[in-house]
């Protein structure tokens, strides 16, 4: 390999450097030293980011790779687009974190303002589906970057088609830099060197993996930084080296930099929105919309038990407690403290001889009926024996929103009743 532009391979140097500590830890050479720079920095939760680029695949940059990957089993769908008019390209890209180091995606792209191969039927817009695999070679440690290797639409024709080799380290919780070398799309602006010529044409007749062509031709640098300025909002600026040249040459874009920045928003876990400002001249914009089976919007069933019902004792009748400003403004405070444990804040308590008003907030359960039931649980280890009956209200934003009465001896007679029934049903059933 020769180096055609030494400037602008020095962008490259924490990739190589990266993947000379890969070589070395794979040929056992890793020293005491070496073993902790490698141990994952538990700080970083191994760059998890729920964010997408323009191509819809994880991180934080826009055109460009990272080796960021998003949370193991999350499942997003990311629409993109860039240009006006006839020049409008639009991305609809699937990707799925197969296992915490792999992701795959599937994207269907229309790319506008495309001129027709010589020989190819004329079209407005070229309509192209592509798939992408990545994979983290090596997890951040607290001294060396994750590394990943990626292949992007490696099938078919391979209008986006590129390989890359990625670095990212994160400085501190919000700042996170990334550094690479790519080929094909991604060595197509400032190549330094060359792994050989890269083929043009399909094999066969086209849908088959483009394996002749991978990380072969031209080679270039790229980087970029992203900063999450608040748990929502966050920016980046990558150095791109796509050169767009299909596109370039039918006039479809106007590249005047290679510098691209983006903003993102995170409205919640589900749902973002990024902008761009892309080569000195586009702009584009994105909404990504994610699930998890791992972290369900309907959470529940997977907590620790809540706490058991407290009998009461003989002393249920007692209500000389209600002219003791001690222990009631102690019954509150324990009241409080077993709910936080639970998730749930005491919004607010009125108290007398033989009923309890209470109004919580849930910050934990998207089932409300667990939060009553915490609550309720709660309340017969932590107010005075006299009190029967308790009333639940659940506060959202300052509102109530409803409320649910429970007879405290009903909480204590099902708490502790005999579960025969149950046992008998469970006992006559046989699997098939």
């Amino acid at each position: 390999m020769t180096c055609k532009k030494p400037i602008v391979a020095a962008l490259a140097t924490l990739a190589f450097s990266t993947a000379d500590a890969v070589a070395q830890t794979a040929g056992g050479l890793a020293t005491r030293g070496l073993t902790a720079s490698i141990a994952p920095d538990p700080a970083t939760d191994n760059l998890i980011t729920t964010q997408t680029n323009i191509y819809g695949t994880p991180g934080g940059l826009i055109d460009m790779p990272t080796a960021e990957m998003a949370p193991d089993s999350q499942l997003s769908t990311t629409v993109s687009f860039y240009g006006t008019g006839n020049n409008m390209t639009t991305r609809t890209t699937l990707t799925f974190q197969v296992l915490p180091r792999l992701s795959a995606s599937f994207r269907y792209s229309g790319i506008g303002g495309l001129a027709a191969d010589p020989g190819r039927p004329t079209f407005s817009t070229l309509y192209d589906r592509s798939f992408d695999l990545r994979f983290r070679l090596l997890n951040e440690g607290k001294y060396i970057p994750a590394v990943a290797i990626g292949l992007q639409d490696f099938i078919g024709t391979g209008v986006y088609g590129g390989e890359y080799l990625v670095a990212t380290k994160s400085i501190g919780k919000r700042l996170r830099v990334t550094g690479g070398i790519g080929w094909g799309r991604l060595g197509s602006s400032g190549a330094f060197g060359s792994t050989g010529t890269r083929p043009t044409s399909l094999l066969g007749e086209g849908g088959i993996p483009t394996y002749d062509r991978w990380f072969r031709g031209d080679i270039a640098a790229f980087g970029g930084l992203s900063f999450a300025a608040t748990d929502k909002l966050s920016f980046g600026v990558e150095y791109s080296s796509d050169g767009y040249v299909r596109e370039m040459r039918d006039g479809a874009i106007t590249r005047k930099s290679s510098v691209n920045f983006t903003a993102s928003y995170e409205v919640s876990e589900a749902l973002c929105f990024n902008a761009y400002s892309l080569y000195g001249e586009e702009i584009g914009a994105s909404v990504t919309i994610s699930l998890n089976p791992r972290s369900p919007a309907m959470k529940g069933g997977t907590e620790g038990a809540p706490l058991p019902v407290s009998p009461r004792d003989a002393a249920a009748a007692d209500l000389g407690w209600t002219t003791d400003t001690a222990r009631t403004t102690r019954a509150r405070t324990t009241l409080a403290s077993l709910l936080e444990r639970e998730g749930i804040a005491l919004h607010g308590m009125d108290l007398n001889g033989t009923r309890a008003r209470v109004q919580i907030r849930n910050n934990r359960y998207g089932q409300r009926p667990q939060a009553l039931g915490r609550t309720a649980r709660a309340m017969t280890r932590s107010l005075p024996a006299s009190v029967e009956v308790f009333t639940i209200t659940q506060m959202v934003e300052g509102q109530p929103t409803s409320s649910a009465t429970f007879r405290r001896s009903d909480l204590e007679r099902l708490e502790h009743a005999p579960a025969n029934a149950m046992l008998a049903a469970l006992a006559s059933f046989r699997p098939s």
